[in-house]
């Protein structure tokens, strides 16, 4: 169990490198390669949520999320968690929203919430069994009837990254870094939903501008 943890450890503290080593200009460019840069993910469920009075995103990256929910007129209370410092304090210097920083599980916030947005692929950043108890704690973060939103790429990976199949394990190479990554399946979110208590799974396909097939898993408390 020591070994698996010192594994986890350098996982994870191989992407906040990558993220901290990132520009910001860089980002934006992934999300625009992605087709994801003006919210069309949010648009797709945005009715899941529009009247929810406490979100919380899981990963705000620079951002890009709350500008989308505040152009929309979201009117409820954002909150966000973010790994990478920089990132966070850029979140804050432009947004002036409350983003709060984790470094590792748990997540210690003791507010419940309407609906948790985990979307442009963040769980795929963690290994397989911390995905597994983020998605139990998010459970545990929602009000009842509350909603868990997973959002990742549908079946194949492009534009960003290699997927080697035996493994699921994505890697996506840079200049400033190294970016690993656990593919999750359908029955990997069937398996984390069941465990973790959510009563009811529901499906939302959708393609990018880009021309990229994506999933929303909604998981229902």
């Amino acid at each position: 169990m020591q070994e698996l943890d010192e594994q986890q450890e350098r996982f994870v503290a191989s992407n906040i490198t990558f993220y901290n080593n990132m520009e910001i200009s860089q980002f934006k460019k992934f999300a625009n390669l992605i087709g994801l840069d003006q919210g069309e993910d949010i648009d797709e469920i945005y009715d899941e949520i529009s009247k929810a009075d406490r979100v919380l995103e899981l990963g705000s990256g620079y951002g890009r999320v709350i500008e989308v929910l505040r152009r929309k007129g979201f009117k409820g209370v954002i909150s966000g968690v973010e790994r990478s410092l920089k990132l966070r304090e850029y979140v804050q210097n432009t947004f002036n929203e409350d983003v709060r920083l984790f470094k590792e599980l748990p997540l210690e916030l003791n507010e419940k919430f309407d609906a948790i947005l985990y979307v442009w692929s963040g769980i795929l950043e963690q290994e397989r069994d911390i995905q597994k108890d983020i998605v139990k704690q998010c459970a545990e973060l929602l009000d009842e009837g509350g909603k868990l939103l997973i959002e990742t790429p549908f079946k194949e990976i492009k534009k960003l990254g290699d997927l080697k199949e035996d493994t699921k394990t994505i890697r996506v190479k840079e200049e400033w870094g190294t970016l690993s990554a656990y593919f999750t399946s359908a029955q990997d979110i069937e398996e984390y939903a069941k465990e973790a208590g959510f009563k009811n799974i529901r499906e939302v396909y959708y393609h990018t501008r880009t021309n990229l097939s994506r999933i929303f898993y909604i998981l229902q408390k």
